[in-house]
């Protein structure tokens, strides 16, 4: 629905340059045309990372990005950034941008830091050199009050005075919306500004500079709106064939970067989203075929910020070997795994995923299999918790009574464990943890559920088992309030935790990958040589030299493949001492799987350390930074 926007005579009265300011100077370099499109890449079959662009008042469109897209203009025989600190936007997987732009001289180019569409409009000319028919920009120098525009009705901007020879008004927009929008001018030209619903205090002001015709003596201008929003708009000058230099060219807005957390985990008590058995996220009951991709939409779990999902995924009666991949539906299949299977076998692993713009997760399988997914919580852009990563920690073994009495815990009977507070690893106050969990020697099948203690125990599982088997799984889960996490096994068992991350306060946050192979010791991948890792043998990996920017910790999943006999494998920090906890427990000749959390050395590897002679694989899945993502602070630039 198209809501129109007002502002009376009193939202926005300002005076005109005082009479005293004579002009010096006639004519000028800019002259106000009709807009036309002149480039659109939806419609040239690729997106761009480089454009040149025209000399003119250029309003530029930018859409559909790969990734989060940093965009500036800049010379374009400049290697870098020339001005770092400043971008022209700052575009979002799913959202996009329009911005004015003024480029008085050639050689300069659109750049963005992932692959977009581009939408270029024409709507102003600049000469070399001023003209008696030109326009120059006549700067209001008085500060004047601020407007604001709701969507509350029609539409007019009124002036009280427009300068003498003015046949244009230059206005800064900016503001945010409950839904993406646009603003427009009321006579039809194209978008001056899109309005996205960005994250409290992360984009406070993302704006752009609106240069619109007047009539003749006309003393307003009308704007309006697609969404309800409010938008700030001020007076920045005008467009005049008198004033005091012809030559001068009106701003554009830039945007001074300064940093915020990279993406934070938002923990959500868990609920399945997809299960093959009985028709949950899926058109109809039955299992994938061998081949079969499926798009799994999770957009209702999302916000307009949401980077990645966190998911427990299980393969359940597949009808062969293979294995699963999940991916974000607008990005190609990797050559990843996120979870290997044999005939019959049910495998859980936790997978943590981008997500596509449209808010779906793309499922491979290998075989036939039936699936089943559950959702743990979501990374945000701008929000969620800070990550931070700890060397692992035991804080439970029931065979041994740490974090509790000594025995197997009883089947169908929930069992508490303190988690964070108490002078535990993790302090009180921590939202979220990741934790390696461990069944051992259960007395039959079954599955065991992790969840907030003070809850009902939720229909998901985050580990499925056999009798007297030994299954780890990674698990993310939300903390009840006083700290806790209760666990339901279906059978009698002994259970063994390990604490590897903990989500609350801090700088930290984390970045999603589409996994990326790199280790495979069948085929030399991240190894000198090809070959089995021997009983008792230590793979050095260099996982910062996968990474785009600084790294603290990594997520991998780590799998074992074609172990000569039984035993385990540790990841851990290259700089300590191999810890007495385990990250990966097989038996001989069988395939197992496990995501990974570790903290990484302060020169950037993980060793890897397998008990038994084994194959060993890794896919780095994203990592933990300190590094900031980009906000901004609105900038004036001519």
């Amino acid at each position: 629905m198209f809501v129109a926007l007002l502002i009376g005579i009193s939202g926005l009265a300002v005076s005109a340059v005082p009479a005293s300011a004579a002009p010096v100077s006639t004519g000028g370099r800019v002259k106000l045309t009709t807009p036309k499109r002149i480039v659109d890449t939806r419609d040239l079959g690729g997106k761009m990372l480089t454009w040149i662009l025209p000399v003119g008042l250029l309003l530029v469109g930018l859409s559909e990005p790969n990734g989060v897209a940093s965009v500036d203009v800049r010379p374009c025989n400049a290697t870098s950034d020339p001005d770092p600190s400043r971008n022209l936007a700052l575009v979002l997987p799913g959202h996009s941008v329009r911005r004015s732009v003024v480029v008085g001289e050639p050689g300069m180019c659109i750049v963005s830091s992932e692959a977009a569409h581009l939408q270029l409009d024409v709507y102003g000319s600049i000469d070399a050199t001023p003209s008696a028919s030109g326009l120059q920009f006549v700067p209001d120098a008085r500060p004047l009050p601020d407007a604001f525009m709701t969507s509350t009705a029609s539409s007019v901007v009124q002036f009280a005075t427009v300068p003498t020879g003015a046949s244009g008004v230059v206005l800064q927009l900016s503001g945010r919306a409950a839904s993406p929008g646009f603003v427009v001018p009321c006579f039809g030209m194209s978008s001056l500004f899109t309005l996205d619903p960005w994250p409290a205090g992360v984009l406070p002001e993302s704006g752009t500079m609106a240069f619109l015709p007047l009539s003749p003596n006309a003393t307003s201008v009308c704007l309006s709106s697609d969404v309800a929003t409010d938008v700030k708009v001020s007076l920045v000058g005008w467009l005049s064939s008198q004033g005091p230099d012809a030559t001068k060219l009106p701003p554009f807005l830039q945007v001074a970067t300064s940093g915020v957390r990279a993406p934070g985990f938002a923990a959500v008590p868990p609920v399945r989203v997809l299960d093959t058995r009985s028709n949950i996220g899926i058109a109809s009951s039955g299992p994938l075929v061998a081949g079969q991709t499926i798009r799994l939409d999770v957009s209702d779990h999302l916000t307009e910020f949401s980077t990645a999902v966190v998911m427990n995924v299980t393969a359940t009666g597949p009808s062969a070997p293979g294995f699963l991949t999940l991916y974000p539906c607008d990005e190609p299949l990797p050559t990843a795994s996120h979870l290997n299977y044999v005939a019959g076998q049910t495998v859980p692993n936790l997978v943590t995923v981008p997500v596509a713009g449209d808010g779906t997760v793309c499922i491979f399988t290998q075989a036939t299999s039936h699936v089943i997914a559950d959702l743990a919580g979501t990374y945000e852009f701008g929000g969620g918790e800070a990550t931070n990563p700890i060397p692992p920690t035991r804080i439970m073994d029931t065979r041994i009574g740490t974090g509790g009495a000594a025995g197997k815990i009883a089947g169908g009977t929930p069992t508490r464990l303190q988690v964070a507070g108490q002078g535990r690893a993790v302090p009180a106050g921590a939202t979220a943890a990741t934790m390696n969990v461990t069944v051992h020697d259960p007395t039959s099948g079954g599955f065991l559920t992790a969840y907030p203690c003070g809850s009902e125990p939720p229909v998901v599982s985050n580990l499925n088992f056999v009798a007297q088997e030994t299954v780890p799984n990674l698990v993310t889960v939300k903390l009840a309030d006083d700290g806790s996490v209760c666990f339901l096994s279906v059978a009698t068992t002994h259970l063994i935790v390990d604490v590897a991350a903990w989500f609350g306060t801090g700088t930290e946050g984390f970045q999603t990958m589409t996994p990326t192979r790199v280790l495979d010791t069948r085929s030399g991948v991240g190894v000198a040589t090809t070959g089995r890792l021997e009983p008792g043998g230590v793979i050095v990996l260099p996982i910062g030299n996968a990474l785009a920017e600084h790294g603290t910790a990594a997520l991998l999943n780590v799998t074992v493949t074609g172990p000569d006999s039984s035993g385990f494998v540790t990841v851990y920090p290259c700089d300590q001492e191999r810890p007495t906890a385990s990250n990966l427990n097989y038996v001989a000749g069988k395939t197992v799987p496990n995501l990974v959390s570790v903290k990484m050395s302060a020169t950037g590897t993980v060793c890897l350390y397998s008990q038994s002679r084994t194959h060993l694989i890794a896919d780095l899945a994203g990592y933990v930074t300190p590094d900031p993502d980009l906000w901004f602070t609105n900038v004036a630039s001519s």
